[in-house]
């Protein structure tokens, strides 16, 4: 792959700070239409390797949760308008109240994809996360497949890696 120029670095780094102040400011449908109609949303579990398997590769591919394990989210478009609109009803536990938080995007690479128009980012992020007394902080990283769509993009696949062990984390909306 090529890496993407500098003003499509610069389109899609714009494109995600964007995205990011939508869900901080709880627009959720607004959110939504950044995806498109076929579109992957995936945030595998992550285990924490054992002092026992020290000898062993302790590439990050190992700790995340495969096809047999039990994803912390995954989703496709319909999923993403149910969950989004039983968040909007305020049915449901983890975002009634709502969280404050404020996302931070950064380290971002862009390279062209195989196919015209398309491009593979990646990025790294923290979401900082305050509600009744309680603050959390996550860190991460996340693969995307964007495709160009008119003046900007359209999230056709995302990929969250979570930093730290994903057992720590409750009730999680949007990485």
């Amino acid at each position: 792959m090529r890496q993407a120029s500098l003003e499509e670095t610069h389109r899609i780094a714009r494109f995600l700070f964007d995205e990011a102040e939508l869900l901080d400011n709880r627009q959720y449908r607004d959110w939504l239409a950044l995806f498109a109609d076929d579109c992957t949303y995936q945030v595998p579990s992550r285990i924490h390797r054992q002092q026992d398997g020290l000898a062993d590769d302790w590439a990050v591919d190992k700790e995340l949760g495969g096809a047999a394990d039990l994803p912390i989210t995954m989703h496709n478009r319909l999923t993403l308008e149910a969950s989004i609109e039983r968040i909007l009803s305020g049915r449901t536990i983890s975002e009634n109240p709502p969280w404050f938080t404020e996302r931070l995007i950064t380290n971002i690479a862009a390279d062209q994809g195989d196919e015209a128009g398309a491009f593979a980012v990646r990025s790294k992020f923290v979401i900082q996360r305050y509600k009744g007394g309680r603050e959390q902080v996550i860190f991460g990283h996340r693969q995307d497949r964007l495709d160009q769509a008119g003046d900007g993009f359209l999230i056709r696949h995302r990929r969250v890696i979570l930093s730290s062990d994903s057992y720590r984390w409750t009730n999680f909306v949007f990485i």
